[in-house]
């Protein structure tokens, strides 16, 4: 009589290899309990995805549990028995393409496993990060103050060897200010050229940056953002600054910027020179002023913020696009051309100013030129006070033909100022000039010609006759 063994011969490496890659890594690891030959074949994979779970609204209205915190002292476990077998040397030499490990009960005690766990995953040379540290509930009853110094912090010694980082997420963590202390700044004079240029900067590879829920030092995001000479994509969630300070963001090489419901003073976007696209939504009544400059390829705006004061936009592509939704804005600035189509729904604006670049001037024959910069007056001049800035009169001489067969672009404008170089003399016996600006604000009560200050105008003109 044959006796049929029980006992089946192990799947091959390969086999086993694959399952545990398709598996997460959460339950990659509870498998490698039930055999030795899957023990630490995990930790060979690629990408690893530390996922606590809980869906985050469910989450928000549960009661302190005992044994929720048991799950997430069962979570750590795992994480902790997966940095013991890091440990080993032959899952050292093995490259990660992607880690993530979302928490959410993180506690302060929390902290060590995490630094090791990025100490590992940037050894692996690790090219997408992500991760979410979402606190407690246990610590949901402190002060905020308080409460923000439990939040995981990222330093500079955070990501001192994240050199190979291609895509970080950030969520629920605090991030200092990485400015370089005055003995950091030192050591790097004293190296000289002999430092190259990715050891000098943290994240000289990263393209794609995500923070949500980020709590920021002061001036740290913009200190971030100089660490990243290879950034292209910039997005910024529900984030907080200390002391509702500005976001300032600087960079070369950044192309798309987008900033939602975050709380913050000032946007201040300058010397993005390659900057495409930039993304602003909030409701935040602590956002007062938007500045965007030195942008010479931002190619579209969409701007909607309800407590909006001021709007500034200068130096962009010739081409701009943009949609501006802010009931409460009081003053709009732009600097650029023409041909820009921005469309400006703010029913309380009260100065608009605009800066025509020369080379707007430069169209020759009315029907170049003339249609476009009516077109664009009508979209942005729509608040009682318009200042205009051109660099020669016959910018604004519509003929009179065009005159009988467009209707005004600034019907509603109360106060006309336009400064420009050209001399009173020079202007004031011109009938023509005076007509063309009577037919563009035609229910104007004040023109003025000369310097916006009203102590320096160079000439008041009377309505009469326009």
């Amino acid at each position: 009589m044959s006796v049929v063994s029980s006992i089946r011969p192990p799947l091959p490496d390969l086999v086993t290899h694959q399952i545990l890659q398709i598996l997460p890594t959460k339950a990659a690891v509870r498998m490698s309990f039930l055999s030795k030959q899957w023990d630490g074949v995990w930790c060979s994979t690629p990408v690893l995805d530390f996922d606590e779970g809980d869906d985050p609204g469910k989450y928000d209205n549960d009661h302190i549990d005992l044994n929720k915190i048991l799950e997430h002292r069962k979570f750590i476990n795992i994480v902790e028995k997966w940095l013991e077998f890091c440990e080993q040397e032959q899952h050292k030499q093995v490259l990660l393409n992607k880690f993530r490990l979302r928490m959410m009960r993180y506690v302060p005690g929390d902290y060590d496993s995490i630094d090791k766990c990025l100490s590992y995953v940037f050894e692996r040379n690790v090219k997408e990060l992500d991760i979410s540290l979402r606190i407690s509930r246990l610590f949901w009853g402190f002060s905020w103050q308080i409460r923000l110094g439990f939040y995981y912090c990222v330093s500079r010694t955070t990501l001192a060897n994240a050199k190979t980082l291609t895509v970080l997420k950030l969520e629920y963590v605090r991030i200092k200010n990485l400015r370089l202390t005055k003995k950091q700044r030192r050591r790097i004079k004293n190296l000289g050229s002999s430092m190259p240029v990715d050891t000098r900067l943290l994240l000289p590879n990263l393209k794609t940056m995500y923070l949500k829920n980020v709590q920021f030092d002061k001036h740290a995001l913009l200190y971030l953002i100089l660490e990243c000479p290879s950034i292209q994509g910039l997005s910024l969630t529900s984030c907080h600054c200390e002391n509702s300070d500005d976001f300032h963001v600087i960079s070369s090489s950044l192309k798309s910027l987008e900033i939602e419901h975050c709380d913050s003073r000032i946007i201040l976007v300058d010397e993005a020179v390659n900057l495409e696209s930039f993304t602003v939504s909030s409701n935040s009544s602590f956002l007062d002023y938007i500045t965007l400059c030195d942008c010479p390829n931002l190619k579209y705006i969409n701007v909607d913020a309800e407590h909006l004061k001021h709007l500034t936009v200068s130096e962009t592509h010739d081409c701009l696009k943009a949609t501006i939704n802010t009931p409460n804005l009081v003053t709009f600035s732009f600097e650029g051309f023409s041909k820009s189509k921005i469309l400006v729904k703010a029913p309380n604006l009260k100065v608009t100013r605009v800066f025509l670049d020369e080379e707007v001037l430069g169209f020759n024959g009315p029907f170049r030129y003339f249609p476009t910069l009516r077109d664009f007056l009508e979209h942005i001049g729509f608040s009682k006070r318009v200042v205009l800035y051109i660099n020669d009169f016959k910018a604004l001489l519509f003929p009179e033909d065009f005159r009988k067969n467009f209707s005004s672009p600034l019907y509603g404008v109360k106060h006309l100022v336009v400064v420009m170089p050209n001399s009173q003399k020079e202007v004031s016996d011109i009938p023509e000039f005076r007509h063309a600006l009577g037919w563009m604000a035609p229910s104007i009560n004040q023109l003025s010609l000369g310097e916006e200050n009203h102590q320096q105008y160079l000439a008041n003109i009377s309505l009469e006759g326009l």
